[in-house]
């Protein structure tokens, strides 16, 4: 053994500090060739939405943001799904309530077919006019043009057959209500068309200071019933004061008592002449023959 290694021998001590430092070295070695690892970052406090837009991206509270017109699809499903089951009314809520969250026009077609299938010809006839109106009038494509004749030229058309048509006109006077069937439905003046199922219809106007007028009717199917209101205005009526006279009686009065005697005094005169005038009896020698009551002479 050399003196350098008896000398390392005899100081464990530095023995260990050197063998310490190397393996320092060496994990600072290591630690500088290893990737470093990406530390998570740290959440940051959201930036304020703009004021204008604020309003827009906050959500409903309690509620999720829906897309309507998704919504809206659901509903129809669900309304065609009751409509093929035969559940009409079921349906009909269905498809107004995907109307009213997305308003197609095509949606018309469909409550109108329920209704239609309810009997309810009225109603349906109004949904169908309903598409007409919001529906394009020039659609892009065939199918949306063969739609818009459909309903047009053939539903439209046989519901026309099949409902009544009542055709009011009344000018005055101003204000006078009108109702068909009991229910109200307009004042003077009016000219207007009323559509009805075929039977027997009622119609009546008043006013105050008229006489009502009411006016029966059987209407039917596909025909127009024209009908001229009229009101007569109420004379007042004139009220005849009766006066009662308290006169005096007739017998006290001087002119019947001229009367009473004019009439004896002519009565005596008349009867006078008549018995001056009377043939008197006589017998053939010519004397007068007196008669009693009984026609016997004395």
């Amino acid at each position: 053994m050399t003196a350098n290694s008896s000398q390392l021998v005899r100081r464990p001590g530095a023995a260990s500090l050197l063998l310490a430092t190397l393996l320092a070295l060496c994990s600072v070695a290591t630690a500088a060739a290893a990737p470093r690892r990406a530390k998570p970052p740290r959440e940051r406090a959201a930036a304020p939405a703009p004021p204008e837009r604020a309003a827009e991206e906050a959500p409903r509270e309690g509620a999720e943001a829906t897309d309507p017109k998704e919504e809206a699809r659901k509903l129809f499903r669900l309304g065609i799904a009751d409509f093929d089951g035969g559940y009409y009314n079921r349906a009909i809520d269905k498809f107004k309530a995907a109307l009213k969250l997305y308003p197609s026009p095509k949606i018309h077609t469909r409550i109108a077919l329920a209704y239609k299938w309810l009997g309810n010809n009225l109603k349906a006839l109004e949904h169908y006019e309903l598409f007409l109106k919001e529906f394009t009038a020039k659609p892009d494509n065939e199918a949306d043009q063969q739609l818009r004749e459909q309903v047009e030229k053939r539903e439209i058309a046989r519901l026309l057959r099949m409902v009544a048509q009542v055709k009011i006109v009344m000018e005055a006077p101003p204000g006078a209500e009108i109702r068909i069937n009991g229910r109200p439905v307009g004042a003077a003046p009016m000219n207007q068309v009323f559509r009805l199922d075929p039977g027997p219809v009622a119609i009546s106007a008043a006013h105050k200071g008229y006489y009502e007028f009411k006016k029966d009717h059987d209407v039917k199917g596909g025909k127009t019933f024209d009908v001229q209101v009229l009101l007569v205005k109420i004379k007042p009526k004139v009220i005849q004061k009766v006066i009662t006279i308290r006169a005096t009686p007739i017998y006290k009065r001087w002119w019947f008592w001229t009367v009473v005697g004019a009439v004896v005094a002519g009565g005596t005169a008349g009867l006078s002449a008549y018995l001056s005038t009377r043939e008197i009896a006589r017998d053939p020698s010519g004397e007068r023959i007196n008669l009693d009551g009984l026609n016997l002479r004395w």
